[in-house]
């Protein structure tokens, strides 16, 4: 009698492994289960410092709209470098803040209205404007 046990492999990959120690893949592959890999992602991009978008497109960025001000504006790395920190710690935050609206609507999907309300509840004006939804100007306004 062949006895078989789950054990998991250095690449995160379990297999079966017989009473005399081989192991022996799965023949039909492996699959995780839906909600590991999102878990895993979360808890790897909580536990990293480093930022999210890369430095080349927010320079650019931070060129072109001081550009619409002063033509000639030179910018220290450090001046950008703390910019994109500052912006991408806004996003994070408006992130947690719109997936707490949707966890609230008892809902798994964010969506626009997520993040209007968020940004409403912390003050700041939000810029969505679309016509279709009735969801225009300066907040959520849903009217007939």
């Amino acid at each position: 009698m062949l006895y078989l046990r789950i054990s998991s492999s250095t690449a995160f990959q379990p297999c079966l492994q017989a009473a005399d120690g081989t192991r022996i893949r799965w023949p039909w592959g492996f699959r995780f289960r839906p909600t590991t890999r999102p878990l895993r992602e979360i808890r790897w991009y909580q536990r990293s410092t480093e930022l999210l978008i890369r430095k080349r497109p927010i320079q650019r960025l931070v060129r072109e709209i001081a550009h619409d001000f002063r033509k000639e504006l030179r910018f220290q790395s450090s001046a950008v470098m703390a910019l994109q920190e500052a912006a991408e710690t806004h996003i994070v935050s408006l992130f947690e803040d719109t997936n707490r609206a949707t966890r609230h609507a008892r809902r798994v999907t964010i969506q626009p209205k997520d993040m209007a309300l968020a940004r409403r509840m912390r003050g700041e004006r939000s810029s969505i404007t679309r016509h279709d939804d009735k969801i225009t100007g300066h907040g959520l306004h849903m009217g007939t």
